[in-house]
C-alpha cells in the first residue's frame, strides 16, 4: 500500500506543478519519478518480483509528460489545422489569426471513457464564451470519406447535447507523423486533452480525461486564458 502510495505521488508531484506552469520543476519531479521506478524495478527483479501494473501506468505517464515538456510546451504544433475536415462551429486557426486559446479535446468517435468531460467542457466553454474556444477532433479511417467518418461523429455530438464546440475529423492521424494529432502528441486509441494559448502555443497536454478530472482540467483552461490576454 506504502509503495503504491509513493509511486502515485511521485507522479501527481510533477503533475500538480505542470497544472500550475512551473515546467522546470515538473520536469525535475517527473525525472525522479521515473529514476525512482526504475530503481525500486531493479530491486524487484533481483527478488523475482514485478512493479505493480498501476506503478507501470504511472511511470509511463511521467515519461510522456517528460516527453511533451521537452519536445512540444511553449511551441507551436508543426502541423496546423489546414487539413481538418470541420464538421461543425468555426473553423479553427493557429497563430497570429486564432486571438484567444484553444481548448482541444481529441478522441475517437464514440468513446464512453471521454464522454461525459466532453459534455462538461461544452457546457463550460458556453458559459465563458470569449475565453477560449473549444474543439473536439476525431481520426479519420483509411479509404472511408472523411465526411462520412465526420457524419457519424455528429449523430454522436447531437446525442450527447454538444453544442458550443468546433467539431473536425483530421483525416491524416492515422498515417505517420505528418499530422495535427501527432504534432500535439494526442492518442489515438485513447483521449488526449491539450490547451494552446493565444498565440498557438502548446501549454497544457492530459492523457485520458475523464470526469473526474473536469474541474482540474477547467482550472487550468482559465489559467491559460486570462495568462494570454
Amino acid at each position: 500500500m506504502y509503495t503504491r502510495y509513493i509511486g502515485y505521488n511521485g507522479f501527481r508531484r510533477g503533475y500538480s506543478q505542470f497544472a500550475l506552469g512551473s515546467v522546470g520543476d515538473a520536469l525535475d519531479s517527473f525525472n525522479d519519478h521515473v529514476n525512482s521506478m526504475k530503481s525500486k524495478r531493479g530491486d524487484l527483479e533481483k527478488a523475482g518480483r514485478s512493479l505493480f501494473p498501476e506503478l507501470e501506468v504511472f511511470d509511463k505517464r511521467s515519461r510522456s509528460n517528460i516527453r511533451f515538456l521537452q519536445e512540444r510546451y511553449g511551441e507551436i504544433p508543426k502541423v496546423g489545422l489546414e487539413n481538418i475536415v470541420w464538421a461543425s462551429g468555426e473553423p479553427q486557426n493557429l497563430g497570429s489569426n486564432q486571438k484567444v486559446p484553444l481548448g482541444i479535446l481529441f478522441r475517437n468517435i464514440n468513446d464512453k471513457r471521454s464522454a461525459k468531460f466532453l459534455q462538461a467542457l461544452d457546457r463550460h466553454s458556453a458559459e465563458h464564451p470569449d475565453l477560449y474556444r473549444f474543439v473536439v477532433l476525431s481520426f479519420g479511417r483509411p479509404s472511408i470519406d472523411p465526411r462520412i467518418v465526420a457524419d457519424e461523429g455528429l449523430g454522436e455530438l447531437n446525442e450527447l447535447a454538444i453544442h458550443s464546440a468546433s467539431f473536425g475529423i483530421d483525416p491524416d492521424a492515422r498515417t505517420g507523423q505528418d499530422n495535427f494529432f501527432h504534432a500535439c502528441q494526442a492518442m489515438v486509441g485513447s483521449a488526449t486533452f491539450a490547451v494552446l494559448d493565444g498565440e498557438g502555443r502548446m501549454r497544457w497536454w492530459q492523457q485520458d480525461p475523464r470526469d473526474m478530472d473536469v474541474n482540474f482540467s477547467t482550472a487550468i483552461l482559465e489559467r491559460i486564458a486570462l495568462d494570454s490576454k
